[in-house]
């Protein structure tokens, strides 16, 4: 998957269940398909870390995750078939912190939960509308009035995109609930902007040995391209 085997984070082995990945952990993705270049370019002024994510879902297993996909809204998914086995995507696990077995399981049944609702196309839009320098600039003399309109206006009920349904999930948690950018709502949250929340998830490994947040990890992924496919 990933062309730097000495990176603890990205090489080309599978991820062994228990350790590098666990019932939940998020799982953070990016790919060279042109709807992740597009989401992954969503807020890019704000990105903290070297590290492009355009996607989130939920470990519920050893192969199996919970994810809001374009097109098919809500389901779960083999992690095999849509990650491990495609050259063209890399994964980064992310821990909660303190996670329990109790934990875990509540944070899988709140994402199974939610599955079979849609995929939120109107949302899409409204994360689109605010990814500009004008609305950002709006923004910030309307004190957040331009976004939380678009929000009010697009965000359709029972319907998820990825970054809000994870997001969402975590949030209605008594641990998470409110913890770092998640004190802003799931709604208009990117998955560049989760995967930061270093408040939530534990310090990444890092090729010296160290350990950092996201927003601290400096270092960029070189990975094998494809005729790149949306996520599907």
């Amino acid at each position: 998957m990933i062309e730097n085997e000495q990176d603890p984070i990205f090489d080309k082995r599978r991820p062994v269940y228990g350790k590098d990945y666990d019932r939940g952990w998020v799982g953070f993705n990016h790919s060279t398909s042109w709807m992740s270049k597009v989401i992954g370019s969503d807020g890019h002024y704000r990105r903290k870390s070297s590290i492009v994510i355009s996607h989130a879902f939920i470990v519920i297993g050893e192969d199996l995750c919970v994810e809001a996909a374009f097109r098919k809204g809500v389901l779960i998914s083999s992690m095999t078939a849509q990650y491990f086995e495609r050259p063209e995507r890399y994964v980064v696990f992310r821990k909660p912190k303190n996670l329990t077995p109790e934990l875990a399981d509540e944070i899988c049944r709140l994402a199974r939960r939610e599955v079979g609702t849609r995929f939120d196309n109107g949302l899409v839009v409204a994360h689109t509308l605010n990814d500009n320098f004008i609305a950002w600039i709006a923004n910030k003399l309307t004190g957040g009035a331009v976004e939380a309109i678009a929000e009010a206006q697009l965000d359709q009920e029972d319907a998820w995109i990825c970054s809000e349904l994870t997001a969402y999930v975590l949030d209605q948690t008594p641990q998470f609930h409110g913890v770092g950018n998640l004190e802003q709502g799931a709604t208009m949250l990117t998955p560049q902007e989760l995967f930061e929340n270093d408040e939530i998830f534990e310090p990444l490994p890092q090729p010296d040995g160290s350990f950092k947040g996201a927003r601290e990890t400096q270092f960029e992924i070189v990975y094998e391209d494809d005729a790149g496919r949306p996520n599907d």
